[in-house]
């Protein structure tokens, strides 16, 4: 395994070492061409086999992590953790990093369990990043593993604040509003309404970061079941229609909430891997996205670009300081199982915001001020004499 070498699965040629730089060049350009920045998954954290690994073999005991005494760290759960506090090891990531980024042209790097990964490194490869690139971004899974450094160096979301310019996958996010990584668990969205104050914090994710820009939102990726399948499990003894309108109401919360978005591919069309949760050995019948469901969920797709629309063009959905966020923005516990959401801006396509979010299964009515129109409601409802019935696992967006 080496971190300067592209995959050679998808070349035409892959014997041929320049046209496997050339073909990833060109893939890189065309998606630019097309208004898409490519963010790059790295696995710093770990090799596949240590002993016959060209930086075991060329110096003995210094690119890996070692216990006390002398076996190898394991936080990675792979057999190995990368030294990456030695100097030479640091400056192998760093050469790496600037190599995919001015050779290729990746417009940002996902680092795979950033948790092992010590502080200094993190920043360096985001100040080297962005020194090229100011729009570069930096993330990653901020997971406290049990690796041979100490604690308060790793690169760890509770130690975000020594970081403040790198992102972090936000489980806190994911766990209130989808539930755990076990398939049986709930979370607001999937009905659990007790979790109603905490998926009102998820949404604002105030003084959870340093800053607000550190918080990566989501409900479903590559790891764990998707959403769909998991709520086939947790959410068994309901309809279809009313998992999948969970599942919409789940995707409708990582796009307006204050934050960074991130949807994981074919989300928006209820994206299946057959039950299946972690599929990295699955093989392409279990993981390759299944496009005829993108026809069959149409709704849901553009329903998912309707949302996306509405973030682009209203800023109040993307505040940059939790300054913006308290003064514009608040959260309600409506009847101790719905959320009213208030966003107010100075610029965009509207003035005001108020968005509910029903999870539960009851009707609630609400009071509409006046001025407010309503763009979408889940089951088309009307606002009559100033009050709207927001349907069971439901959302509304009014504004003025």
């Amino acid at each position: 395994m080496a971190y300067n070498v592209t995959e050679g699965s998808y070349v035409t040629d892959p014997d041929d070492g320049y046209m496997r730089i050339t073909e990833a060049q060109r893939m890189i350009e065309a998606l630019h061409s097309r208004g898409i920045r490519v963010v790059m998954d790295v696995v710093f954290n770990h090799m596949h086999d240590v002993n016959i690994n060209a930086l075991e073999k060329t110096v003995p005991h210094y690119f890996f992590r070692r216990n006390k005494d002398g076996s190898l760290s394991n936080g990675s759960w792979c057999g190995n953790d990368l030294n990456t506090t030695a100097l030479m090891c640091r400056k192998y990531i760093l050469d790496m990093c600037k190599r995919w980024q001015v050779l290729y042209g990746i417009d940002g790097f996902r680092f795979d369990l950033m948790g092992i990964i010590d502080q200094e490194t993190m920043k360096l490869v985001d100040a080297q990043g962005k020194a090229l690139d100011p729009s570069f971004v930096v993330y990653g899974e901020g997971w406290n593993m049990s690796t041979a450094l100490d604690e308060s160096m790793r690169t760890t979301i509770q130690n975000n604040f020594k970081t403040p310019h790198i992102g972090f996958f936000n489980d806190f996010f994911r766990d209130t509003l989808r539930g755990t990584n076990q398939m049986e668990t709930k979370g607001y969205f999937s009905g659990d309404t007790y979790k109603t104050n905490d998926a009102m914090r998820a949404i604002c994710n105030l003084d959870m970061f340093a800053k607000i820009t550190q918080s990566i939102n989501y409900v479903e990726c590559h790891d764990n079941a998707t959403c769909y399948d998991k709520l086939q499990i947790s959410n068994y003894d309901e309809t279809e229609k009313i998992r999948k309108r969970r599942a919409r109401l789940m995707m409708a919360a990582v796009i307006l909430s204050q934050g960074v978005p991130f949807l994981h591919s074919g989300q928006e069309f209820f994206r299946t891997k057959g039950g299946l949760s972690n599929t990295y050995n699955a093989g392409d019948q279990v993981n390759a996205l299944d496009w005829n469901r993108k026809d069959m969920e149409i709704d849901t797709t553009q329903f998912i670009q309707f949302l996306i629309h509405l973030r682009k063009n209203n800023p109040c959905f993307r505040y940059g300081n939790y300054d913006m966020i308290r003064k514009n923005v608040k959260t309600e516990n409506i009847n101790h199982r719905m959320i009213k959401y208030s966003l107010h801006q100075s610029e965009g396509e509207y003035k005001d915001f108020v968005i509910y979010f029903n999870a539960s299964l009851e009707t609630i009515p609400v009071d509409v001020e006046d001025g407010f129109t309503l763009l979408y409601h889940s089951e088309k409802g009307k606002i009559l004499d100033h009050k709207l019935d927001v349907n069971g696992v439901c959302c509304a967006i009014l504004v003025r």
